[in-house]
């Protein structure tokens, strides 16, 4: 293949390991910090504070 479409391959595959990671941390969070996002109350899970409480921040 020519060398743009070899670094386009390899940027799918890099993004889709990252995303792979990432899941995989979210489902390893029992007890979600979950914090207010917008003034409306809406709610979101704060990762931060999730994957340090969770003891999820040595990897």
């Amino acid at each position: 293949y020519p060398e743009k479409t070899n670094e386009l391959i390899q940027k799918i595959l890099e993004e889709t390991e990252r995303i792979s990671r990432v899941t995989k941390k979210l489902r390893e969070i029992k007890n979600p910090v979950v914090e207010d996002y917008t003034a409306s109350g809406e709610q979101m899970i704060n990762l931060d504070k999730s994957i340090f409480e969770n003891g999820l921040n040595e990897s």
